[in-house]
Formats: C-alpha cells, structure tokens, sequence
C-alpha cells in the first residue's frame, strides 16, 4: 500500500467524527475526511488560479496545506504580507502611491492615519509635501489648489471634519479634480460620539464624489491604490455637461 492510500485510510468519515464536529485532538481540518457532511464544498480550478493566496488565507478550516513540492507554496512565496491596521494599511498605500501634496488635519480617528503617513514624510520614504492645515475646511481648500495646479493630491478625515469640508468638497467634485480622500467613517458627534457609522460620508452622498467603501484592511488597501487610477481616468475625469453639449439626435 502507498504512503498516499495509507494516510487516507487513516483519516476519519464523519460517522467517526465527534458530536457537532468538534476536533479535539491537535491538528486541522484536513486531517477529517469532511466530503460527507458538506453541502458545498471548495473545489481548486488550476486553469483559474493565480496563487494569490487567498484560500489560504481566509479559508476557516485551515484545511489548504502549502510547502515543499506543493505548488501553492510558489505563490505564497511571492506575496509579501504585514499585519496591519485599517489606518495603517492607508497610509503604507499612500506611501507606495507617493503624492504631490498631502493636506491634512487631525480628527478621531483618523489621526493615526496621518500620524503614520507623517513618519513616511520625515524618514524622506516619500517626496510628498504635507501641508498642515488649521482646520479641514482649509485642507480640502488647499487640495482644490494644489490638484487644479496639476499635482497628485491627497487629504484624509472623519465625522465632523467632514462635515466641515462639505462646501469645498462640492467644489472639488463638480470641477472634477482627481483627490484622493480615505475617510474613517465616524458618527457625527451628538453627543460627542465616536462609534462607526456612515452618516458623514453620507452626509456628502449627493456632492459627486465617487466613493468606495471597504470592509476589512486589506479592501482598505486595494481600495487606495484603485481610487487614484478611477479619478484620473479620463472618462472620469473629464465630466459632460448635457445642456451644453451638442449630440445628434434621431
């Protein structure tokens, strides 16, 4: 008998798993012949895969084995991983982005976001030139300027900052002008609240300004780098005003 067939004659079937397939003993799932009790099982398509990784990471059983001879493993070892925070992981995008300008100012909880960025700006990581601002209304003021005069720009806030960004975030949105801004979502204080919720970015919904949300550290990430390429599109950026432009109609 094979090494292969004699593991496999090992592994339990589900009539000799434990009550509600609990594993008691070291190990993981793939040590459990598990097909029997599955209503849907993952199946690998070798056509489709690029070895990012994935599976790996987010499968709950911890069942997707990686190692020497396995061909996994080649993926695994070209993806460079760090464990990092929501404001972490926008800041580590906005260094590999490396904008113009960066105008910002502080507001829970945001803060770190910049704080982090800041570092980058001061170890000369990037070749940004941070402007810091009096107050959010100046900042997405100064980014009108600075992205109007060609630059890359960036600025980031919460809640209340937002808020007071409103009248100039109009502004940037309707001359189309491509900055960049990650907001940490934050309920707009009453009273002085703290907590997670959509209503200031909601609040700007109907300014023009695309956005994108995300829902864990990496969409974060993935989400920064995306939204500098879809503002400076063209077709994005170069809005069309129906009332003035000319089409040949049937």
């Amino acid at each position: 008998m094979s090494k292969q067939k004699a593991k496999a004659s090992k592994l339990k079937n589900w009539k000799e798993l434990a009550i509600g397939g609990l594993i008691l003993e070291a190990g993981n799932a793939a040590e459990y012949k598990t097909g029997g009790w599955r209503t849907m099982c993952p199946v690998h398509d070798a056509k489709k895969c690029i070895n990012c990784m994935l599976c790996w990471i987010y499968c709950p059983d911890s069942a997707i084995l990686t190692g020497k001879g396995n061909k996994d493993d080649k993926g695994r070892k070209m993806i460079k991983y760090k464990a990092l925070t929501g404001n972490e992981a926008t800041a580590y995008a906005m260094r590999q982005i490396n904008p113009d300008v960066v105008a910002a100012y502080p507001i829970t909880p945001q803060t770190s976001l910049m704080q982090k960025f800041a570092t980058y700006v001061s170890d000369g990581e990037v070749d940004t030139e941070m402007i810091l601002v009096e107050s959010e209304h100046s900042a997405m003021s100064a980014c009108v300027g600075s992205s109007a005069a060609g630059a890359r720009t960036m600025t980031a806030t919460s809640a209340n900052g937002l808020a007071l960004m409103w009248e100039i975030v109009y502004i940037a949105a309707s001359t189309r002008l491509p900055i960049v801004m990650p907001v940490v979502n934050r309920a707009l204080s009453g009273p002085i609240n703290i907590h997670c919720d959509h209503s200031d970015t909601m609040g700007c919904r109907d300014s023009g300004w695309i956005q994108l949300y995300s829902e864990n550290a990496q969409e974060v990430y993935d989400n920064m780098i995306q939204a500098v390429r879809i503002a400076e599109d063209p077709a994005v950026f170069l809005g069309l005003i129906t009332s003035r432009f000319i089409r040949v109609l049937m």
